[in-house]
């Protein structure tokens, strides 16, 4: 019997005799995919050297939509296979923290490029509006901020941009998030036909395949703010180096792989970007060809072996549903040197318990509420 998991909760779908199955496959929103922890020849030989140890129960596997899913929050050990060696998360910055200031974040430096549009609703009061100043750009003579050696906080990622403010995916709403005090921002990505790489949530536009259009023809549609569809090299320009960037690979033919990759090695600050999917195999595939690239694997439901499947696709970030997060799941993770981004969450309340369970990430369409409640978290740890 498989299981979905969604908003509502877990609920039960026929039982199904899939050839996949057997394949060691998962069916995911993007298609088959290999599950973390099937058989794979090519590995088994490193398998065994490794002796892996029994699996506990209890264990869980990330993947877009796994064999087996846990109905609720449960303890969660080591995954077997991979020897876990527990690390001071204090002496050990992992790579979402590195090079953060810890007491001021960029809706404080930010302006808005001579071109670009200010949000049409009222900004904060700290967010700054300096004429020719571009998103990446310091209060002090246009120069980064120095780096403070507080703790890192958890990160503040704009889900599409400040997608609750502005039409989602748009450049506007990715300005919007620098000014709302948002550390990174999430976007999704497709290819045209010619190898285009866009900007853009859903695989159609206007009733339109993006992968049967060609570049010309996804130029000239525009959104609904009347702004046009961007490339990723155009968002990466827009953005500048402030900012994290955090590419979700929403479908990617193998022949256009190199078009992503260079679009990233290209931008304004390689160092500050990732992928992620829910297509493990994309997560695998960019990384073997970009192996400094920093990577992540989407999941909806609870995972059953999330550092079978981090390792299996290279990646070090879980994106994790935010109804299936628990402690058990991020204390696997940190103790590994991994880090769990929490998706969607727009809720004040639902970020403070989400923050208490030291997650790595907020990813919110409310960038400005997510700002408040790390800063709020920051806070309180400073006043004990």
């Amino acid at each position: 019997m498989l299981l979905q998991v969604d908003s509502h909760g877990v609920r039960s779908v026929r039982h199904r005799q899939l050839v996949v199955g057997a394949l060691g496959l998962c069916v995911g929103p993007e298609g088959p995919v290999r599950r973390a922890g099937a058989p794979d020849r090519a590995r088994q030989g490193e398998t065994q050297r490794a002796q892996p140890r029994p699996v506990p129960p209890g264990d869980h596997q990330a993947c877009g939509a796994p064999e087996h899913v846990h109905s609720g929050p449960g303890p969660l050990a080591a995954d077997a296979g991979l020897e876990v060696q527990p690390q001071d998360r204090r002496a050990c910055a992992s790579w979402l923290h590195r090079g953060w200031r810890g007491d001021r974040r960029s809706g404080e430096v930010c302006g808005v490029p001579e071109d670009g549009a200010a949000p049409a609703r009222a900004l904060p009061d700290r967010a700054r509006y300096r004429k020719g100043a571009g998103l990446d750009r310091g209060e002090e003579g246009g120069q980064p901020a120095q780096v403070s050696a507080s703790p890192p906080r958890p990160l503040v990622v704009a889900h599409r941009g400040a997608s609750a403010r502005e039409v989602e995916n748009s450049l506007a709403a990715f300005r919007a998030a620098a000014l709302l005090g948002a550390d990174g921002v999430e976007l999704d990505v497709h290819a045209t036909a010619d190898g285009a790489i866009v900007v853009h949530h859903d695989a159609t536009i206007a009733g339109r395949a993006i992968p049967q259009l060609s570049a010309q023809q996804v130029a000239a549609l525009r959104l609904a703010n009347g702004d046009p569809i961007p490339t990723l090299a155009q968002t990466l320009e827009a953005i500048g180096p402030r900012l994290r960037v955090f590419v979700e690979v929403k479908s990617l033919p193998l022949r256009f792989d190199d078009r992503l990759l260079d679009a990233l090695r290209r931008g304004p600050n390689p160092d500050a970007y990732a992928i992620h999917a829910f297509d493990h195999r994309i997560v695998q595939r960019l990384g073997a060809r970009f192996p400094a690239l920093r990577r992540g694997v989407l999941s909806a439901s609870y995972p059953v072996r999330p550092l079978v499947a981090l390792a299996d696709a290279g990646a070090t970030i879980l994106w994790q549903e935010r109804t299936l997060v628990d402690r058990a799941l991020v204390g696997a993770l940190h103790d590994a040197n991994m880090e769990v981004i929490v998706w969607t969450v727009d809720d004040p309340a639902e970020m403070e318990r989400l923050l208490a369970l030291r997650v790595d990430g907020i990813c919110t369409n409310r960038p400005e509420l997510g700002r408040r409640a790390v800063d709020a978290l920051a806070g309180a740890a400073g006043a004990a």
